[in-house]
């Protein structure tokens, strides 16, 4: 065989073990769907391509073996946050639980709320308790007698003011019913007060009102008269809500608490 022809044998063979590999067209992500049977699916519509979904398997396998999974609120739906909580929480408000030293008028619209708020009833009852908590010591600071002897003394500059404060108390409480009373003594700060006894002591002034020795009055006036046996009724009071206990027994304490601002 002539040199040339082996040559030309030889580049036919090459060219013909030269394997082209086969163009494979990507699947473009716009044309991922989600199978018909999961569409309706929570998790679906966050699907948007094959990459979403290796990242929501990636996601599980991150948590597989956790005791507890952390919600992911900023990316769930309304529906599914909805969904998240129905499990706990109670059906009706009404079940919520309330501390009994909160007013019962309060009660349903504090059971609302925590309704609405979606809290199971151990939530309820915590956030419930710390705010009874947290008031009741807010109103003791804001009603400490040292405060008030201070407000007085600035009050009645020049004079005995404690002597001056009872004569205004027997004022204020000669011209309140017993509801206006309790709500005086119950609720209001020592700042509040302050306006109230500025009120009826210039008023008297100006109107001629009698300072009579009938009432409430006293050295100091209604807070400081209160202190001394308010802080202990207050306990009770407290502790009230932390064991079973009659709605005779919440009365009997608050009876005994307004009874300290008034003269014996």
């Amino acid at each position: 065989m002539p040199e040339e022809e082996v040559v030309e044998e030889v580049e036919s063979s090459n060219e013909e073990a030269v394997e082209v590999e086969p163009k494979t067209e990507r699947v473009k992500t716009t044309d991922f769907k989600v199978p018909d049977e999961y569409k309706e699916r929570g998790w679906a519509s966050k699907v948007k391509s094959q990459e979403d979904l290796y990242k929501q398997i990636d996601t599980l396998d991150t948590l597989k073996g956790k005791k507890n999974v952390a919600f992911d609120f900023e990316n769930a739906t309304p529906e599914e946050i909805n969904e998240h909580y129905s499990v706990n929480i109670p059906k009706e408000y009404k079940d919520y639980k309330i501390a009994e030293t909160i007013h019962e008028s309060n009660y349903e619209p504090i059971q609302k709320m925590l309704h609405e708020a979606k809290l199971d009833k151990w939530q309820g009852e915590q956030l419930t308790n710390s705010y009874v908590k947290w008031e009741t010591e807010r109103m003791e600071k804001a009603q400490n007698s040292d405060d008030w002897d201070a407000i007085l003394k600035d009050m009645y500059k020049g004079e005995d003011h404690k002597k001056a404060s009872g004569e205004t108390a027997n004022i204020i409480s000669n011209n309140l019913n017993d509801m206006h009373k309790e709500v005086l003594n119950k609720e209001f700060t020592n700042r509040h007060l302050e306006v109230i006894y500025a009120l009826a002591k210039n008023m008297a002034k100006s109107y001629g009102a009698k300072e009579s020795d009938k009432g409430i009055g006293g050295e100091g006036g209604i807070v400081v008269d209160a202190e001394k046996g308010r802080s202990e009724i207050r306990t009770k009071l407290r502790e009230l809500s932390s064991r079973p206990h009659t709605k005779d027994e919440h009365d009997a304490l608050v009876k005994q608490l307004t009874s300290t601002y008034e003269k014996k």
